[in-house]
């Protein structure tokens, strides 16, 4: 069976969200097919402009920089930020509301909201360098913007919308500037400590996956960030939220009948994250994307026990 081995450089794949959609179709509750069927028209627009901008929207990186700032856990982007065309991230963004709209997802003064929005005026609502060198600084500036004039259920949800319209800008970056230093990655694999944040654009992941990883590892984890894309190993035994790696302090919950999805959750700081487990079950493939949609009832187990809330994109 297929375990879905991490690559480093891998970016949004249509086909490969496609077959892992189809074949948690077949398994999953209808929540679960409804959460699927609400995001492929998302991932069809993103996939379409990340293939748009591709190589226009890669700074002209330096490995030897990218291997330094890798390990000194210095995102990427905040030293080689990616230039955001204002026009395309408008229009990326007022395809992904007027998607979201049509499928009844917000309540009506938030769907007309969205509807009447200028995305030309918001994208420049806090600096475009900002969204190409800290994307999450970016986003809260927004939120901050929209907050005060329009409510907060306005702003989370614009917000929300010009997080996955920024995501296709920044993953040609994130994939070159991995790819660039995978094989130095590999080779120093075990002498530095791992970093817990995105190494491209310095965000919290999303979801974890345990099983083959890019550097040869059979049983090793890798993390996933939904803001940029990119994939990075990390340790077995971390909490990534707070670096602790006190063994007693860290455990895995998961719902039972499904031990393929659980939460590592931290005793010392109350955080977690949603984990994917490879397995010889037939389960799907591990598709990042798609992971963090299925894996989104974990939430309310960690609530149950008294866990934080997921770290994630706006």
């Amino acid at each position: 069976m297929r375990r879905g081995r991490i690559l480093k450089g891998d970016g949004m794949n249509l086909k490969r969200i496609e077959t892992a959609c189809a074949s948690y179709r077949r398994t999953s509750d209808e929540g679960t097919r409804a959460r699927l069927s609400f995001f492929e028209p998302i991932w069809d627009i993103q996939a379409k402009v990340a293939d748009q901008v591709a190589d226009a929207s890669v700074p002209a990186f330096v490995a030897a920089d990218l291997e330094q700032w890798y390990w000194g856990q210095v995102p990427f982007l905040s030293q080689a930020p990616v230039p955001v065309d204002a026009p395309l991230f408008a229009s990326t963004a007022r395809s992904i509301a007027e998607a979201l709209v049509a499928q009844d997802a917000f309540d009506d003064a938030v769907a007309q909201a969205l509807n009447a929005r200028d995305w030309e005026k918001t994208v420049c609502s806090a600096p475009l360098t900002l969204a190409g060198s800290d994307p999450a600084s970016y986003l809260d500036a927004v939120f901050e913007v929209l907050a005060e004039s329009e409510g907060e259920a306005v702003a989370e949800t614009s917000a929300m919308v010009l997080s996955l319209a920024l995501r296709p800008m920044l993953e040609p970056a994130a994939s070159a500037a991995l790819e660039a230093i995978a094989a130095d990655i590999k080779a120093a694999h075990n002498q530095h400590a791992k970093p817990r944040l995105c190494p491209v654009c310095g965000g919290e992941a999303s979801v974890a996956f345990v099983g083959p990883t890019a550097s040869g590892k059979t049983n090793g984890r890798t993390l996933y960030c939904p803001q940029c894309g990119a994939t990075w190993e990390v340790e077995r035994i971390r909490c990534v939220r707070c670096g602790t790696q006190d063994e007693s302090q860290l455990h895995y919950r998961s719902i039972e009948g499904d031990d393929a999805h659980r939460i590592h959750v931290c005793d010392r700081c109350k955080g977690y994250v949603r984990t994917r487990f490879a397995d010889e079950t037939g389960l799907a493939p591990f598709v990042p994307e798609v992971e963090d949609v299925v894996m989104v009832g974990l939430d309310a187990l960690a609530a149950d026990l008294g866990m934080g809330p997921q770290a994630q994109g706006r």
